[in-house]
C-alpha cells in the first residue's frame, strides 16, 4: 500500500473528496505548480497522514505561493503548524 494509499483504514481529517482529489496524480501537472492551493491540499494530506517532514516543506510553498491568507479559511492546525517555522526562517 502506498503512502497516500486512500483505502489506508487512518481516519483522515480531510474530506475524502479532497484527499481523492490531493493523493491523485494531477498535482503533477506543469500547469498547476503555481497554483498555491494545490500546495496547500497536498501539504494537508501529508500532515493527516503523519509525514511531517513533507508537509513541512508543501505547506511552506503553499505560504510563500499565496501569503498567510491562504490559511485563514482551513482548519487553524495547519496554520498553527507552518507559520512559526516560516517565522524561524527570515
Amino acid at each position: 500500500m502506498s503512502r497516500l494509499d486512500i483505502r489506508s483504514p487512518r481516519r483522515h481529517a480531510l474530506p475524502r473528496w479532497r484527499f481523492r482529489a490531493c493523493a491523485s496524480g494531477t498535482h503533477h501537472s506543469h500547469a498547476v505548480l503555481d497554483n498555491p492551493f494545490i500546495w496547500l491540499c497536498r501539504g494537508q494530506v501529508y500532515f493527516e497522514l503523519g509525514d511531517m517532514k513533507q508537509a513541512q516543506d508543501i505547506l511552506a510553498s503553499a505560504f510563500m505561493l499565496a501569503g498567510q491568507e491562504i490559511f485563514e479559511t482551513e482548519d487553524r492546525k495547519y496554520a498553527a503548524f507552518i507559520l512559526p517555522k516560516m517565522e524561524e526562517t527570515k
